[in-house]
């Protein structure tokens, strides 16, 4: 072979390499078919939004009127509800192992609660602020409003590892509410109508989901009030979306692709 043939083969050799150590992010563009539009409580400042079976747990932030509240998922009749005292800053919840995990924004403190009657049962404390909180089969996993997750053990709330998420343009910040489902992260993006969908190995980006459309009018320039809550109905394979103070609840299905569904 040549010198100048084993040049190109270098060459071509060093090519094929970085492009299989490239992360291959997708950012593929996501749509959604509406199945329900249900009343939501306009005064709840929703943190986390979890379905287990036909029972909703949502929590409810801002400094001393954080609470959270059990509810029938077809009617919002209220089941339960337990209000946190002083300066508590409810965050997201999540149900794992028959424990309700709820986060606290800057109070370092992870509460459990009996998802039965809301009653605190137990509290863990934690660095870092505290946003979104989800779970795999065997991890807990948590955001803090930077590109970087936390996944932790249930027992002890120590953290095992990290993952950074990214896109096809560089790192995601204000990461807030998550959610597994369908072997992926789902995460809201904290003042954007989007919803990430992140390989929960690899922490890309791999669908993109605009819900701008169903933003509440009257809500459309709000700093506050923005969507927030992710919630997976496996028996309807379908997700259940809201926002801080939003008069409404939706039941969506997520679908491949950006043109809209009919």
């Amino acid at each position: 072979m040549s010198v100048t043939s084993m040049r190109g083969f270098h060459a071509l050799a060093l090519a094929l390499l970085a492009f299989v150590a490239a992360p291959l992010w997708a950012d593929e563009p996501l749509n959604y078919l509406l199945l329900e539009e249900l009343a939501h409580d306009d005064q709840q400042f929703t943190q986390g939004l979890e379905l287990v079976g036909d029972v909703m747990y949502e929590s409810s932030g801002l400094t001393d009127k954080s609470f959270v509240r059990s509810y029938r998922v077809d009617t919002g009749e209220v089941i339960q509800e337990t209000h946190f005292p002083g300066r508590v800053f409810a965050e997201g919840i999540t149900l794992f192992n028959n424990k309700l995990y709820l986060l606290t924004w800057r109070n370092g403190i992870l509460f459990t609660l009996n998802p039965s009657t809301l009653q605190i049962t137990g509290s863990k404390k934690y660095r870092g602020e505290g946003w979104g909180i989800a779970h795999t089969d065997t991890e807990l996993v948590m955001s803090d409003g930077s590109p970087t997750l936390t996944f932790r053990d249930p027992v002890s709330f120590k953290p095992k590892r990290t993952l950074q998420v990214k896109g096809k343009d560089g790192a995601i910040r204000d990461l807030n509410e998550l959610e597994y489902a369908k072997g992926s992260l789902w995460a809201n993006r904290w003042q954007t109508a989007l919803i990430y969908r992140i390989d929960a190995t690899t922490g890309a980006v791999t669908g993109v989901l605009d819900l701008a459309a169903l933003i509440p009018p009257h809500l459309k320039n709000s700093y506050d009030h923005v969507l927030n809550g992710i919630a997976y109905d496996a028996d309807k394979d379908a997700f259940w979306v809201t926002g801080k103070k939003w008069p409404v609840r939706y039941l969506i299905k997520i679908l491949p692709g950006s043109k809209p569904a009919e």
